[in-house]
């Protein structure tokens, strides 16, 4: 009956263990009690920022002001790098279990793997044991918040950096394949492999491989994975390679990149 006034008083770390022991349905928790976990997420992410004019930005982007679909262009300012994030991820992932995902929790995934690189953001997955259920639900909620596919496997390949466990991994990969490589998402995944994050764009030339595949999305498939010939990312030209010696019968189109003036692409 005391847990919301000794949540008040607690400090940080009290706060983080507290909340570990708070009954796991769904929407247990008080308007009240959801607002001061939303707000104590807020200030101990803020403290990973040491500059003011970066701490407005996370402190606005997590207050939710600006479109959720413009979340790389809001958070562009603040370089991608590791940071120590207090104890936010603790208290994210017992909020995650009374909230489900919320736009607050998902906008904090986002601002973790676009300015953190994806640091600490294994814990909000793995609470249940289900994670491929909890991957979906996320996925279908960016995509639902208007999140370009670009940036939804921008945030996915930032995880799939950062996570350490191989079959974490595994099911990531697995949920990019299922959610966005389908002759429907084919014009997004072209785009995700153009204007993605480099770690992105490799998944997204993947994705288009295996496109090529399919005789009912072949043409349009082939026709994306030649426009990233002149991707200037080592990664994403050794997947390149990889993909254009399995199709000998593309001759003419890589001797066409032969005389093309763009050096990338005679390279490649």
């Amino acid at each position: 009956a005391g847990v919301d006034e000794a949540l008040r008083y607690a400090d940080m770390d009290e706060y983080a263990n507290l909340c570990g022991l708070l009954p796991a349905e769904k929407n247990s928790g008080s308007s009240a009690r959801m607002e001061q976990m939303r707000s104590r997420v807020r200030s101990a992410v803020e403290k990973a920022y040491s500059q003011g004019a970066q701490q407005a930005i996370v402190r606005d982007y997590l207050a939710g002001r600006g479109a959720f679909e413009d979340s790389v262009a809001l958070l562009k300012p603040i370089r991608s790098e590791y940071r120590y994030l207090y104890n936010a991820d603790d208290i994210l992932r017992n909020y995650k279990k009374l909230a489900g995902w919320d736009a607050f929790a998902c906008r904090c995934i986002v601002l973790f793997c676009l300015t953190c690189a994806g640091y600490n953001t294994f814990s909000a997955f793995s609470l249940n044991g289900d994670q491929k259920q909890s991957i979906d639900a996320f996925i279908s909620a960016l995509a639902g918040g208007g999140l370009p596919v670009r940036d939804c496997i921008t945030v996915l390949a930032a995880m799939h950096e950062n996570w350490y466990q191989e079959e974490a991994k595994r099911i990531l990969r697995a949920a990019v394949e299922e959610h966005f490589v389908t002759p429907e998402g084919l014009e997004a995944l072209a785009d995700a492999a153009l204007s993605s994050s480099a770690a992105a764009r490799v998944m997204a030339v993947e994705g288009l491989d295996a496109l090529t595949a399919r005789p009912d999305c072949a043409g349009e498939a082939r026709r994306a994975l030649l426009a990233c010939a002149g991707d200037t990312s080592k990664q994403v030209q050794e997947i390149l390679v990889q993909c254009y010696v399995r199709h000998p019968e593309w001759e003419k189109d890589y001797l066409a990149m032969l005389g093309s003036r763009k050096a990338a692409q005679r390279s490649l």
